[in-house]
């Protein structure tokens, strides 16, 4: 039975959603989360200087998640946001299996061009990193449940997402375009706590 050591956010359901399918094609899979808790996360994200987060992340992975273990696993996937490159250098020595790197989300908002030359296979869900960057494409996935949806929307457009400023920013304009061509439009912004009592 092929193994896989798996490295990625505990993001709404997309982990269970991978996990799942992984074990239904027969793979054994160990998965551990990308981050830490998520206000821990937050605070390291926009509190801590590069150095210090860089610091954090290794003793995260190293003592705390103790990697090294997964080291012999017949693949290693990775989301990969928050690894710093003194991590991947590491466990890269410490493991001779592939390396395969999915990113569904741009580099614009993860910045994971850098670690790009650590993995064996790299793939994005963003045409323009993909040509950008020359690495395959790989749509984004879904649960087969949605392709169910027959309802016909009450509205013109929806919007689902999570908050950044620029995105906010961004949102606030086009809505106003559309409340002046009388378009209708149903939201969904989500916001964490931290950002929320920020802002």
């Amino acid at each position: 039975m092929k193994k896989i050591f798996l490295i990625c956010p505990d993001f709404y359901d997309y982990k269970k959603i991978i996990i799942h399918a992984l074990k239904k094609k027969g793979v054994h899979v160990t998965c551990i989360n990308e981050r830490p808790r998520r206000w821990v996360y937050s605070f390291i994200k926009r509190i801590l200087p590069k150095c210090f987060a860089d610091f954090f992340y290794y003793y995260y992975f190293f003592y705390y998640k103790n990697i090294s273990q997964y080291s012999d696993y017949d693949f290693i996937l990775i989301r990969g946001e928050v690894l710093s490159e003194r991590v991947l250098k590491k466990f890269r020595m410490l493991s001779q299996t592939k390396w395969v790197m999915y990113q569904w989300d741009s580099d614009l908002v993860c910045n994971f061009h850098d670690k790009i030359k650590y993995f064996d296979c790299v793939k994005s869900f963003d045409p323009v990193d993909c040509q950008k960057f020359k690495i395959e494409l790989l749509p984004l996935f879904y649960l087969n449940k949605y392709e169910e949806f027959s309802l016909i929307p009450s509205f013109d457009i929806g919007y689902v997402g999570s908050y950044n400023h620029d995105r906010y920013s961004k949102l606030k304009l086009i809505l106003t375009k559309l409340e002046k061509n009388g378009l209708s439009y149903r939201i969904h912004f989500y916001i964490s706590v931290f950002d929320y009592i920020k802002n």
